[in-house]
């Protein structure tokens, strides 16, 4: 809880409202909670205003209690419980609290290794005690995400796409005005050829409307085409348009950094996805640092989806 009067602030206005645990302080409406995603921290009382998600998975503690009641030994990075998996799609465990559905990229090789130890011995890890986490979207919003893929993969006239797998899709996620979580599909990208076109490309933030958009932005995304012709066609690694003649890169497609930092325009929360259609494999950016995770695409858009 803040000390008015001493918190980081300049003439009463603060300059930094991402504080405990690196999570956004909410003062709409006098509310004073930190956004914790799945919940809302009350730091006046040490518990939270909504019931864990994941509160039938460990009858013993309050459904509005805060890491266990022990916050010098726990987090609670997204205010519900986490299964870990590794880079590979692989789960390697739980964290100490059970399953609920939220997962996590455990991306540091020795971590990974600890959580499936852990595991083995039939034990749970301490989220805590893990710095290398990567925390996926809500499985609605994976599953979002899929339908751009397979959007990708299909025909579409209307872009001059005749084939299928030659044009980008995308959007952005996040909440509207209401706090409900949402997703705005992109505007299709136009056609992309081998040989003709140099880079194919999306607006992940071309599908806002008056009716249909988000008050804040929580990530972006956009599929990697896959297909190929006598020029050339996609590489999987990097995820480039390949002249198959002289090598040649054409550049990302588009640039995945600069989609999840657009400046003054969009402010984007959290991180930008690269659905790759042909190496079966999300990249996850932030911003203009260098990739934070990656992960199989197949199982990122399937994991906790109920068919």
């Amino acid at each position: 809880m803040e000390l008015t009067g001493l918190g980081y602030q300049y003439a009463g206005v603060k300059l930094n409202k991402f504080l405990y645990q690196g999570k956004e302080m909410i003062e709409d409406n006098n509310l004073n909670l930190y956004d914790f995603h799945a919940r809302g921290y009350n730091p006046v009382i040490g518990r939270t205003l909504q019931i864990d998600p994941g509160s039938e998975s460990y009858y013993p503690m309050s459904p509005y209690s805060w890491v266990m009641n022990n916050p010098l030994k726990f987090i609670d990075p997204t205010g519900m419980f986490t299964e870990l998996f590794n880079e590979q799609g692989k789960k390697i465990g739980e964290d100490e609290n059970g399953v609920d559905g939220n997962i996590a990229i455990v991306t540091n090789n020795k971590e990974a290794k600890r959580v499936n130890e852990n595991t083995k011995n039939g034990t749970h890890t301490e989220s805590g005690t893990l710095n290398s986490t990567v925390n996926l979207p809500s499985a609605m919003i994976r599953e979002a995400m899929g339908i751009s893929v397979s959007n990708s993969l299909a025909p579409n006239a209307l872009v001059g796409d005749t084939q299928g797998g030659f044009h980008e899709e995308g959007g952005m996620f996040g909440t509207d005005a209401n706090g409900k979580e949402r997703v705005v599909h992109a505007q299709p990208g136009q056609v992309a050829i081998p040989g003709q076109d140099a880079v194919a490309t999306v607006d992940v933030f071309s599908g806002e409307t008056a009716t249909n958009s988000l008050s804040r932005i929580e990530g972006t995304f956009h599929t990697h085409p896959s297909g190929t012709n006598a020029a050339g066609g996609f590489d999987q690694s990097p995820s480039d348009f390949v002249d198959k003649t002289t090598g040649q890169r054409m550049g990302d497609i588009p640039s995945a950094q600069s989609q999840a930092n657009p400046g003054s325009v969009y402010h984007v929360n959290g991180n930008h996805y690269v659905l790759g259609t042909g190496n079966n494999r999300v990249t996850i950016y932030n911003g203009g640092n260098p990739r934070v995770a990656i992960f199989p695409l197949n199982k990122f858009t399937t994991i906790g989806i109920k068919k």
